[in-house]
């Protein structure tokens, strides 16, 4: 199952002149598949409008597990964001 993205770049982090370079990041990750990223099928732009196809993930979003984990959860989440930013920037 997939999930489809509609995007605004102005709202992509928060400024239009970083939109390109975070498509061109997402595009990155298609095909390439690693446990600890969310596997991403396809970018691209319809109608003068971004769009992300990638993975549905189930489960909630970090925000509402905010307060809920354990100390122990809470470190794995953190080890789990870690593995999948080495993954996709070896080397720094």
């Amino acid at each position: 199952m997939s999930a489809l993205k509609l995007v605004k770049y102005e709202r992509l982090l928060g400024a239009e002149s970083l939109a390109p370079e975070a498509f061109r990041e997402a595009a990155a990750l298609v095909g390439a598949p690693n446990d600890h990223i969310v596997r991403v099928n396809d970018v691209g732009v319809l109608e003068e409008v971004p769009y992300l196809e990638m993975e549905l993930l189930e489960g909630l979003t970090l925000d509402r597990l905010a307060g809920r984990l354990t100390l122990p959860e809470a470190q794995q989440v953190l080890l789990d964001m870690a593995r999948g930013l080495a993954a996709r920037h070896p080397g720094t």
